[in-house]
């Protein structure tokens, strides 16, 4: 009889999931939940021997992977004590995955601790290493958070959880989980635009002026420098400046959620202006006499200095 069943979320990867599921299917049952993929990912996991189950794209209660409503519901289709938590792009060594299978033998632990690495541009020798992450546990273990309080956080340990119950696999290639990422900046951009969003809406601090500039500093420097992305040259440079950005980003929506500032808010905000401008009254447009020397000095400098530059380069020969 299986002991684990690993789980795997997935969403249009008939190009990768073969990866997982003949590694997977090795050590345990895998139950893929397939997110109405619209390419063959379910028929070839089904061929490789997959379980799969599809979530329905338009139940709300289960559109946030980490969440406990999806937990609860993708629960009911498992009938192991352990489960790996985990996605397409993944991957781990035979040798992690034999251990797990003599931890879970052992009988005395809820829950294994191992690190993540995260590959970038198609370079294995870059990577992002986390060291706190835990994927395999034993049902129960952890209480998932519901799907309106959480981006990407998988839970929270429980309490009836003992410390000598918790497994902290070695820091090395052989029992990490391998992470391909196939991200490019634009990819990216799309991804943190939609996540922030959500983080925005469940972080519960208030929006703080400082916090605009000290997170994404401080974000950065972690990355940076603890995280020795700064061996990893350019590469490791772009993620931690990426990163910092995705943490800029969450504190402006938060800003703008506190302020109720929407599309509508600041197009109906411009239509009073533009009533007054028909008006002829600028009481309320931004005319003050700072502004309007400021702008004097601009123009006589790009009079003088800046238009026979561009004029002499632009001239047509």
């Amino acid at each position: 009889m299986k002991k684990i069943t690993f789980i795997i979320f997935a969403f249009n990867e008939a190009h990768r999931i073969k990866y997982p599921i003949e590694l997977f299917l090795k050590f345990g049952d895998v139950l893929l939940v397939d997110n109405s993929s619209t390419d063959d990912t379910a028929s070839i996991a089904k061929k490789l021997g997959a379980k799969v189950i599809n979530r329905p794209k338009n139940n709300l209660e289960i559109d946030v992977a980490e969440s406990k409503e999806m937990a609860d519901w993708v629960f009911k289709y498992v009938k192991t004590e352990w489960v790996y938590w985990g996605y397409a792009d993944e991957m781990l060594t035979e040798s992690c995955l034999s251990k797990y299978l003599e931890i879970i033998k052992s009988g005395n632990k809820k829950l294994i601790i191992q690190s993540y690495r995260t590959y970038l541009y198609g370079d294995c020798k870059s990577y992002i290493n986390q060291f706190f992450c835990y994927r395999v546990f034993k049902i129960g273990a952890l209480t998932f958070y519901p799907r309106n309080q959480s981006i990407h956080k998988l839970g929270i340990i429980n309490k009836n959880v003992l410390s000598h119950e918790i497994e902290f696999l070695p820091m090395d290639i052989n029992f990490s989980i391998h992470h391909f990422s196939v991200y490019n900046t634009k990819k990216l951009i799309n991804n943190h635009n939609l996540y922030s969003d959500v983080h925005a809406q469940v972080d519960l601090l208030k929006f703080r002026k400082l916090n605009l500039i000290l997170k994404p500093f401080l974000s950065f420097l972690l990355l940076y420098f603890l995280h020795i992305n700064f061996m990893k040259g350019l590469k490791g440079f772009i993620f931690s400046i990426q990163y910092s950005y995705y943490v800029f980003m969450v504190e402006v929506k938060k800003y703008e959620n506190q302020n109720n500032i929407t599309l509508l808010s600041i197009e109906r905000s411009f239509a009073n202006y533009k009533s007054q401008i028909l008006k002829n009254d600028y009481s309320k447009v931004s005319n003050s006499k700072f502004n309007n020397c400021y702008n004097k000095i601009k123009l006589l400098l790009f009079k003088k200095i800046l238009a026979p530059i561009f004029l002499r380069r632009n001239k047509i020969k």
